[in-house]
């Protein structure tokens, strides 16, 4: 199989697609390069399609008039984004911005309603795919209004940690962190001092690495 065939094959929404159809999203799509830091979709603005990450990372935003931004999702290599908006009229209602250097596979809405009615299974795993989105912000909103910073960073740490190590990318500031958990990098750099300081973290560059998981999924329960 072509290795752009077998690229589209690995994302979940086409996973059991056969080669033909593949390859006809394939040639209805667009693929773009970005590089990182740049905008790939303005916010309040219709979507031309649904986005496949091919490569790279990338965010997606809420920001305030005084330019603290809230991350709502982070989006990797077999994702997909802006799918709410390609299949209404409704606007995008995130900015997404690339992290790196990252490659989008975009399938016009034309295109994916033509799919929808070849493809009756296609339907499904949308659903599944808008359900968590749904499940996701839920449980981002419950986190942002009933938990304390320091619930939401051991969480996180957690969540990310793989053999008690968090391995964080090359773009992963504590500005992209704190922005992840819904507080600002002074708050987010004194619970890391602090968490350090208890022996429940060490904290370098490239990584963090859980001494305590114990404590920590404690902390991560506790409800403020």
């Amino acid at each position: 199989m072509d290795s752009s065939l077998h690229a589209l094959s690995t994302i979940q929404l086409f996973s059991d697609f056969d080669q033909g159809s593949l390859k006809e999203i394939l040639d209805g799509s667009l693929t773009r390069s970005f590089p990182a830091e740049v905008i790939v979709l303005w916010e309040d603005e219709p979507s031309p399609g649904i986005h496949l990450v091919k490569s790279g990372w990338l965010k997606a935003i809420r920001s305030a008039r005084t330019g603290r931004e809230q991350v709502l999702n982070i989006f990797g290599p077999g994702d997909s984004f802006s799918v709410i908006s390609a299949l209404s009229d409704v606007p995008n209602r995130v900015r997404v911005i690339s992290l790196e250097e990252a490659v989008i596979q975009i399938i016009p809405r034309k295109l994916i309603f033509t799919l929808l009615d070849q493809h009756p299974e296609l339907s499904h795993k949308l659903i599944e795919r808008l359900s968590k989105s749904l499940a996701h912000l839920i449980s981002l909103v419950e986190d942002l209004s009933l938990e304390s910073v320091e619930t939401r960073l051991a969480k996180f740490l957690i969540s990310r940690s793989k053999d008690g190590t968090y391995h964080r990318k090359r773009w992963e500031t504590q500005d992209t962190i704190a922005a992840q958990i819904g507080t600002v990098p002074d708050v987010l750099s004194r619970i890391l001092r602090d968490f350090e300081k208890t022996g429940l973290i060490i904290v370098n560059r490239k990584q963090i690495k859980l001494l305590d998981m114990h404590t920590l999924s404690e902390k991560a329960t506790i409800n403020t």
